[in-house]
């Protein structure tokens, strides 16, 4: 209908509503998920954005963070990718370790990588002591290649980040997130 949706997380649920009236396009529920409520104790649906078209359909995707909750949280947190025009599962990922909150915040970024998919990022607030991570991934499952680079500010002040890709990567986009 050409008028942009809106995705709207709740407690082990997320929804897409239509732009144009209001009505319920989508409704994913925590029992469905790989990891539901009664089984590890996450709040799917803590966190939601879209994402381009990964699948080629011509309707933009859903991706769906599901955090620990406070109850149980050494169990890792996950992200799944949906089908914005079926419904249907494209991706789930789950975090690396327990205690990182993995899926705490997600983002829908565009094409990151330059493959012609939209990639996406995938928030672990609880990473390390006083810090926190961040993930990219493509919407295809195909894993982005990079170093993994920690800064840590625990004591306050300036961290100077200086990124030398070399010529060969000149001219591509490259993400930096903190938190």
């Amino acid at each position: 209908d050409g008028v942009p949706d809106i995705a709207a997380g709740a407690f082990n649920m997320a929804r897409v509503y239509s732009g144009a009236d209001g009505t319920i396009l989508h409704s994913f529920h925590a029992e469905a998920e790989p990891c539901g409520p009664s089984s590890c104790y996450v709040q799917f649906g803590w966190a939601v954005d879209g994402l381009p078209d990964a699948d080629g359909d011509g309707c933009n995707e859903l991706i769906v963070g599901s955090f620990p909750n406070d109850v149980v949280l050494d169990l890792p947190g996950y992200a799944s990718v949906r089908s914005g025009k079926s419904g249907a599962t494209l991706l789930v990922l789950q975090g690396d370790e327990p205690d990182q909150g993995f899926g705490g915040a997600v983002a829908g970024l565009g094409d990151a990588n330059g493959d012609g998919k939209p990639d996406f990022a995938v928030g672990a607030p609880l990473t390390g002591v006083n810090t926190g991570s961040v993930e990219v991934h493509s919407s295809v499952p195909l894993p982005l290649t990079s170093d993994v680079h920690l800064l840590s500010v625990q004591a306050g002040g300036i961290q100077t980040l200086l990124l030398d890709v070399g010529a060969g990567a000149s001219g591509l986009l490259y993400l930096v997130l903190g938190s």
